[in-house]
Parts: C-alpha cells; sequence; structure tokens
C-alpha cells in the first residue's frame, strides 16, 4: 500500500511539474497576468525603454530598414515608457505588451461569451477575421471589465490607473526587435535571431515551418525580451495611421507590422510594415470592415501623461533639459541607439563603441550607411543568407576606402550579369507561353520580368554611386585598391570577377576624365 502511494505521490508531483492538476507555473520576473471572465488571464511583458535618469527617461531610437523599400527608410524616434520598474537593479520606464497574439478565447470571453466552449480546438490560435475597429472594441470592453473587477490589478502611473489599448508601430517594433535588453548591433538586425535558427522562433511559409497554416500561439522560442510570434504567424495590427514616411506624409489606413504564417522565411523582418483599409467593398456592393484570415493583434498597457499637477510639473521641468541633451543627434547619428539593460551599455557607451569601431576600419559616416544600403541590390542576385555574409565581409580593417568600394561596385556588376541572364531567360519562357496561348503563365512571366528589370535599374543606380565616390579617391589609392582586391580574388581563386576589375578600372578612369556618368550608365544599361 505504501509503495502504490508513493508512486501516486511521485505521478502527482511529475504532473505539477507539466504543468496538470491544477499546478500552476511561476510567474517570470515582472511579467503582468491581469484576469479575464471565466477564469482565464492575459498575460503581458514589460518593454523596458530607458533608465529614469531624472528626466522624461526617453530613447532616442532607429527604426525602418536602410535595405528596405521607400516605405521602410530608417527614421530617428523618441521612444518613452509609462510605468517606472526594476530590472536588474535598475530603474527603468517601461510599458506592458501582451506575451502572446490575442487569442479566440481570450478574445470571445470579452466580446462572444456565449461561443465559449461551443469550439475548444480554436482557443489557443490567435483571433483573426476582426476588422481594426473590432479589436478595439475588444479593449475598450476589457479596460471596463478590468476597472469593474479587477482594478487592483491594474498597474498605475502617480494616481491614474493604465488601460489596454493598441500598440503603436514605434512601440510595436521597437519591442519586436528587442528593446533595450539587446545590444546596439543585435537591435539594427533584421531579425533579433540567428537565420538558421528562425524556425525556433517564428512560423512562416512552407514545409520547414508552418506548412501555410495557422499555428496556436506560445508554441516557439520568445524574442529576446519574452514576446511569442512577433514576427510571424499573423501579422498585427497597430494603433497607428500609415504615412510613407512613418511620420511624414500624407495619412492613409492603419499600419500593420509584423509578417504571417504564409510569408517566405527570407522576408521576415522586424522593421516590415503595410497600410491595410479600414473598409472594402463586398461582393454585393456593400461596404464591410476590412478584415483578414492572416491578420490579428496583441495589447499593450500604458497610461496617460499627465496624471496630476505634479507629474506635468516635473516632465516640464526636464522636457528642456531633454530638448538640448539631444539636439545633435541627428537621424543619421543615432541608428540602433539602443544601450543594454543585461549589461548596462548606455547611450554614451553606444556612441562610443559606434566611434571605435568606425575608426578601426577607416571608413567615412556615407560609407558606413551605404554598406547596408546595398544588400538590397546584391540581396536578390545572391539570396538573403549569402548577402549578409558578403556585405559583411566588405568592411576589413586597415583597408583602403578604393577597396571597399571596389569590391562593393564588383558585387554589384555579378549583381546585375545575373539579373540580365535570368532577364533574357524568362522573357524567352514569357514568349513561348504566349505564342501557345497559354496566357496566365504568360502574364505571370510579364510580371516578373518587370520585377527584374526593377532591380537591374537600382543595382545600376547603386553602381553608378558607387562609381561617382570611388571618384573622389585618389589615382594612386584607387590602383593600391585595384592590386589588393586582384589578390584577395586570386587567393580566393575566383577568377569570375577577375574581368570585372578591368571593367570597373574603365570606368572610373573615364568618369575622373569626362566627369560624366551618363556615358558610364548607357554602357552598362541593359
Amino acid at each position: 500500500m505504501k509503495y502504490v502511494l508513493y508512486k501516486v505521490t511521485i505521478l502527482y508531483l511529475a504532473l505539477s511539474v507539466l504543468g496538470f492538476c491544477g499546478a500552476s507555473q511561476k510567474p517570470k520576473i515582472n511579467e503582468l497576468r491581469l484576469p479575464m471572465p471565466n477564469n482565464g488571464e492575459m498575460v503581458f511583458v514589460p518593454v523596458c525603454v530607458n533608465k529614469d535618469s531624472g528626466s522624461l527617461g526617453w530613447k532616442k531610437i532607429e527604426l525602418g530598414d536602410s535595405s528596405g523599400d521607400f516605405k521602410e527608410q530608417q527614421v530617428s524616434t523618441a521612444l518613452g515608457g509609462s510605468f517606472p520598474l526594476m530590472q536588474n537593479g535598475v530603474k527603468y520606464w517601461c510599458f506592458y505588451m501582451g506575451k502572446y497574439e490575442v487569442t479566440t478565447r481570450e478574445y470571445n470571453s470579452i466580446v462572444n461569451p456565449h461561443l465559449l466552449g461551443k469550439d475548444r480546438s480554436k482557443d489557443l490560435y490567435p483571433i483573426t477575421n476582426i476588422s481594426w475597429n473590432d479589436a478595439l472594441n475588444f479593449s475598450d470592453k476589457y479596460n471596463q471589465w478590468l476597472f469593474a473587477n479587477a482594478k487592483d490589478k491594474i498597474p498605475k502611473y502617480d494616481k491614474s490607473y493604465g488601460f489596454l489599448r493598441l500598440p503603436t508601430e514605434e512601440e510595436w517594433e521597437f519591442a519586436a526587435r528587442g528593446a533595450s535588453s539587446v545590444t546596439a548591433d543585435k537591435f539594427r538586425a533584421k531579425i533579433p535571431y540567428p537565420y538558421d535558427k528562425l524556425h525556433e522562433y517564428e512560423w512562416f511559409g512552407g514545409p520547414e515551418s508552418s506548412h501555410y497554416k495557422l499555428q496556436k500561439v506560445g508554441k516557439l522560442k520568445p524574442n529576446p525580451i519574452g514576446l511569442h510570434d512577433m514576427l510571424g504567424n499573423v501579422s498585427e495590427m497597430t494603433m497607428s495611421l500609415f504615412k510613407v514616411g512613418y511620420n511624414e506624409g500624407p495619412t492613409g489606413g492603419f499600419v500593420v507590422k509584423g509578417n504571417n504564417y504564409t510569408t517566405a522565411k527570407n522576408r521576415l523582418r522586424s522593421s516590415y510594415r503595410s497600410e491595410q483599409p479600414f473598409y472594402r467593398q463586398h461582393s454585393s456592393g456593400m461596404l464591410m470592415p476590412h478584415t483578414q484570415k492572416t491578420l490579428g493583434f496583441r495589447l499593450v498597457i500604458s497610461a496617460i501623461l499627465f496624471p496630476s499637477r505634479k507629474a506635468q510639473k516635473k516632465i516640464s521641468s526636464s522636457w528642456s533639459k531633454y530638448s538640448s541633451d539631444n539636439s545633435s543627434i541627428t537621424s543619421s547619428k543615432a541608428i540602433g541607439d539602443t544601450g543594454s539593460v543585461k549589461k548596462g551599455i548606455t547611450h554614451t557607451d553606444t556612441v562610443d563603441s559606434r566611434k571605435r569601431h568606425k575608426e578601426s576600419i577607416e571608413i567615412s559616416d556615407d560609407l558606413f550607411f551605404y554598406l547596408t544600403r546595398l544588400t538590397k541590390d546584391v540581396d536578390r542576385a545572391y539570396r538573403y543568407d549569402k548577402a549578409y555574409r558578403s556585405i559583411s565581409d566588405i568592411i576589413y580593417p586597415n583597408r583602403n576606402q578604393s577597396y571597399i568600394w571596389i569590391k562593393i561596385a564588383s558585387k554589384l556588376i555579378v549583381s546585375m550579369e545575373r539579373l540580365k541572364k535570368k532577364y533574357i531567360s524568362t522573357k524567352l519562357l514569357e514568349d513561348i507561353t504566349y505564342n501557345s496561348y497559354r496566357m496566365r503563365t504568360a502574364k505571370r512571366n510579364r510580371e516578373t520580368l518587370a520585377t527584374i528589370k526593377r532591380d537591374m535599374d537600382s543595382a545600376l543606380a547603386s553602381y553608378l554611386f558607387t562609381i561617382r565616390e570611388l571618384s573622389k579617391n585618389s589615382i594612386i589609392s584607387i590602383k593600391k585598391g585595384l592590386v589588393i582586391y586582384r589578390f584577395f580574388l586570386k587567393r580566393h581563386r575566383n577568377s569570375r570577377e577577375l574581368p570585372i576589375l578591368d571593367i570597373i578600372k574603365e570606368d572610373i578612369f573615364q568618369f575622373k576624365k569626362d566627369k560624366n556618368i551618363d556615358i558610364i550608365k548607357s554602357k552598362r544599361a541593359f
């Protein structure tokens, strides 16, 4: 009998560890768990922005991606938190973000309680096929329920209670990149994970990951601050209205961030943003709220800025100091200025580190910025994973700038040659399908041709820019750079690029002589 009781006790403890038998897992430090109707709960993670230095606690950050299209160009902005929290013994200003995308069960518990329990197979999947206004309605009803039933659980700033809402575009991207818990280099990266392990963190299209099917929330590893499925599974609505330049230009629909379970692996990135309409025309001719099967949302918790005169006075006195401290920071100087909660990296540390790195490789600010912009042109010829290595290999210590520009020009010519071959083969296919009256296939081929042509034009524009920059160096420096890169190619047995050096040499010296870039453009255009 004792043996049986012993085995039952061991089994109970094992099940408790796994989360069964009513045993609840211990919440992580600073995780916030807000109750929901029908014994549910929604988990939030603190997204810490900056230290409480007695000032505003705001941080100058750089968002976007220099290698993305014009809708994702890098912009400089400032972000702040609503609640002071302790992290590693230091007081930070933070806001809270939902650990998971809002699930069908969570949504129905607030909006459609009569549907609870009718189809439990969908409970843990993100809610989709709802409109932007539906998401606002959910947050409004949940706020009211919390205030009536769990007021003591809501975080406060000064005398004001926090409230739930959709995140702004800036808050979402800051959290997706790892917020202040990652280094500046990692914050600037397209994704905050190793590319070859992306399937362990995000759901994307294909057999390696989602198989093009919606997945339950929280099954994969979280991002650096504990948020799940930020870049995949479903795209997410934000509170922000779409403008081409983040905060510039005319206002359109609402901003959607993050990719989804149908997106190709190499398209996932933190900077992705798209515009979605509030309404669409139904096939019946009626105007309907816009919904998508790949579109969901998650919530954040923030508070009002001026809950009392005391808080308003504090911000007012800090504003002038903040403005003077940050007036010299331009968008080109603030790239990836994130600091680190884990390692205690401050703004000054980040700037000093960037300056030391820049000095060690002896390149200008324009070149340092341009290296990342070139990935867009090289990407399409070398594929994403190879392109990143190619571009990162460009920056060598103790190399003259001519060498670096020559290598960039060489990679761009290789890219253009490959695109030309692809254009010719695709054009041949288009002619064959058109002549055989396979119009649908022919149309797809025409669209592919248009895309290739745009890529070729972009690569050519980058090549011409490279020639201009290279011409700013002395003839001795250019000749030395050609010799160094020729030696590099021979050492790596890359005979394919050796003839390209003669093309670059011809173009650069012709431009130095004539100062007419159109001559080179006419020679290299396809």
